[in-house]
C-alpha cells in the first residue's frame, strides 16, 4: 500500500472522503458527517477538516448548505476502466474538466528482472521515476 505519511493531513482526509464516495458509501445528496465526527474519527484538528472539506468542494465533489451541512453533490460516474480511451479523453467526452494531483514523485532502482534485460550495462546508473496520483473530474 502507499505510504501516505508524508502527505498533509488534510490531503490525506480528503483522499479517504473522496473514496468513501466514489465507492458509494456516501452517495448523492448524502450528508457528510458532522466536523466533530470528522474529527473524531480521524483524529485531526477542526482546521485540517475544514481544509479537507475545501479540497472536495473546490473538486465539486461536495456542496456546503449554510446551517446544514456539508452533502455529496456529485453521484461518481462509473465508466468501462477496460476501455483504450484515455481518463482525460473520456472526461472531455462527458462534458467534464479532467484535474491531476500528483501524490508522490521518487527516483527508485529499478526491479531485477529489468538488470537482467541485454540492454543493461552494470556500470551505467540506472534509475526510474514512481509516481502516484490521484485523478477527478469536475463539471
Amino acid at each position: 500500500m502507499f505510504n501516505t505519511s508524508r502527505l498533509p493531513k488534510y490531503f490525506q482526509v480528503a483522499a479517504q472522503l473522496r473514496h468513501k464516495i466514489s465507492v458509494g458509501e456516501f452517495r448523492q445528496d448524502d450528508q457528510l458527517p458532522t466536523e466533530e465526527r470528522l474529527m473524531q474519527t480521524f483524529g485531526v484538528s477542526r482546521g485540517t477538516v475544514r481544509k479537507a472539506l475545501g479540497v472536495l468542494l473546490d473538486e465539486g465533489l461536495v456542496e456546503s448548505r449554510q446551517g446544514l451541512g456539508t452533502f455529496v453533490k456529485t453521484a461518481v460516474h462509473t465508466t468501462n476502466h477496460f476501455s483504450l480511451i484515455s481518463f482525460n479523453d473520456e472526461m472531455r467526452r462527458q462534458g467534464r474538466v479532467p484535474t491531476t494531483h500528483l501524490l508522490q514523485n521518487e527516483r527508485q532502482q529499478p526491479v531485477p528482472l529489468r538488470r537482467r534485460a541485454k540492454s543493461y550495462c552494470p556500470n551505467q546508473r540506472e534509475t526510474h521515476r514512481a509516481a502516484m496520483r490521484t485523478r477527478y473530474r469536475t463539471g
